[in-house]
This record gives C-alpha cells, sequence and structure tokens, in this order.
C-alpha cells in the first residue's frame, strides 16, 4: 500500500489525454497513414481504419488504464493483484517487453529526426530528398550518437517523475505537435520542387496513387469500341 501511495500521478486530466495522444499518434499516423489512405482506396480505407480503433484499440487502452488506475502498479503488478498465482502476469511482461522493442525503434528514427533538425537549422534540406535521406543513414557513427542524444532526451523527461517530468514536457511538446501539423495542411513554396504542388499531405497523397506502367500499352480514345480479335474471342 506504501508503493501505491508515494507513485507519481497526473496533475489534471487534459494532461492524461495528452501524454495518452503522445504515446499513440505514432509515426505511422503521421507519415504512413496518408500514403496507406492514397493506396487502400481512400475513404474506404479510413472507414476500416476508424472501425478498427473504436471496436479494437479503443476497447484495450480503456481496460489498460483501468487496470492501471486500480492497481497502481506495474503491468506485471496489476496482474499479479487480481490474478494472483496464475500466468496473467505474463501478459504483462509482454507489454514491457513489447515497449522496450518500440522504444528501440523509435530511437534510431528519433535520432533521424534530430539530424534533419540540424539540416533545417542550416539550410541543408535542398535537393533530392531520398538522396539526401540515403546521406544520412549511411552515416553509422553519426545515427548511433544521435540515437543515444534521443535516449538521454527521453530519460530525461522522466527523472522528475510523473508530474514534474512526463507531464511538463507533454504540455510543451504536444501544442508544438499539433502546430506542426496545421503547418503541413498549408501549400509548402519553398519546399523541395516534388513537394510545392499544393499542401505536403497532398503531395504525399498524390505521390501514394500507383503509376501506369510505361510498357502497358494505351488503350484506344473510343473505350466502347473493341477489336476484331476482341470481338472474335
Amino acid at each position: 500500500m506504501a508503493e501505491t501511495e508515494t507513485r507519481g500521478t497526473w496533475g489534471s486530466r487534459l494532461a492524461l489525454i495528452m501524454a495518452a495522444a503522445g504515446s499513440a499518434i505514432g509515426l505511422g499516423n503521421i507519415w504512413g497513414f496518408p500514403t496507406r489512405v492514397g493506396q487502400g482506396g481512400g475513404a474506404a480505407f479510413v472507414v476500416i481504419y476508424l472501425l478498427c480503433i473504436f471496436f479494437i484499440c479503443a476497447p484495450v487502452m480503456i481496460a489498460e488504464l483501468a487496470l492501471g488506475r486500480a492497481s497502481g502498479s506495474s503491468p506485471v503488478g496489476a496482474f499479479e493483484r487480481f490474478r494472483p498465482g496464475s500466468k496473467w502476469w505474463l501478459v504483462g511482461t509482454l507489454g514491457v517487453v513489447s515497449g522496450v522493442a518500440i522504444v528501440s525503434f523509435y530511437s534510431v528514427v528519433g535520432g533521424w529526426t534530430l539530424a534533419y533538425i540540424g539540416l533545417a537549422a542550416t539550410n541543408g534540406l535542398e535537393g533530392n530528398l531520398g538522396e539526401r535521406f540515403g546521406s544520412v543513414i549511411s552515416k553509422g557513427g553519426m545515427n548511433i550518437g544521435l540515437t543515444f542524444a534521443f535516449i538521454a532526451l527521453a530519460a530525461a523527461s522522466n527523472v522528475g517523475g510523473v508530474r514534474r517530468g512526463i507531464e511538463r514536457v507533454t504540455k510543451i511538446l504536444m501544442p508544438i505537435l499539433i502546430g506542426l501539423l496545421l503547418l503541413l495542411l498549408r501549400p509548402q513554396p519553398h519546399a523541395a520542387p516534388e513537394l510545392r504542388k499544393g499542401s505536403l499531405i497532398t503531395s504525399i497523397l498524390t505521390s501514394a496513387k500507383p503509376s501506369t506502367p510505361a510498357s502497358s500499352p494505351r488503350r484506344s480514345a473510343r473505350p466502347f469500341s473493341r477489336s476484331a480479335s476482341e470481338t472474335a474471342a
């Protein structure tokens, strides 16, 4: 009981919502979602996506919040408290292992983000975007250093605990994220040539559309006419 009383708590409901949103809005939602929408059928993909959120993701998130709030313990400790002597603690262990695996991936991408912040500050984003990205990821020493720098920043945000650490950082970073997403909706006149037509999101959707292979024959201008061989077949 003493352990539960000393655990950190959120200062407000808004802080909890922003922290939950920050952990849920991943790279797939920002750079993968527009591409998937363009490749998966547009509105039909969005409908299926929303159904998965409401019937799969939302119930799991509510269950996690309920377990954490009722037990005031870690993922492993929560299952041990409600089902002592059972193997349900393995589910909590799976959650911890999954978190470690996700951090190992995001730390690398976070290092790339730091590299691109430096490139943007020094006007180093001009030219071909693909070649620029290849240049960034090919520098092994720099990537290792930036990965550990990102891990250090993430650890520093947890030093103060929930209220003075995570909550304080979340209140700063989440409004910045919302502002960046709003900026992506605007036209990008000073962006790279392939991104100058309309907004960045529009450009991503446009580039995601499958192109017609160059070797495929062009259809006749009369769509309802058929050749003699097609009619005989």
